[in-house]
């Protein structure tokens, strides 16, 4: 019972957790007509998704090459919602 509770099995489940709220989010706003904010929505889980994914990769040892490119992936995830959210609002994109 004790190894549910690791550390790696935790992330793991928020893992899990975010893949299944950013279906439901994103199917969501398909259905209701605004697949932009679905958009928004799947960027702003993929930054969240690849930060989750680089802790997976350092709690189990993983070559440090994989830490850092999801840290990257999700660095460009978050630009990404950025300029999106954005867009939606209709504000300029400061620079």
């Amino acid at each position: 019972m004790s190894d549910i509770f690791t550390p790696s099995r935790l992330v793991d489940l928020a893992i899990a957790w975010i893949i299944l709220e950013a279906l439901i989010v994103s199917i969501r706003y398909r259905f209701r007509g605004n697949p932009a904010a679905a958009l928004w929505s799947l960027a702003n889980s993929a930054a969240g998704l690849l930060l989750l994914l680089a802790a997976r990769f350092a709690l189990a040892g993983s070559d440090l090459v994989w830490v850092i490119l999801c840290l990257a992936g999700a660095l460009l995830a978050h630009l990404g919602e950025w300029s999106l959210r954005a867009r939606l609002l209709g504000k300029p994109a400061r620079t």
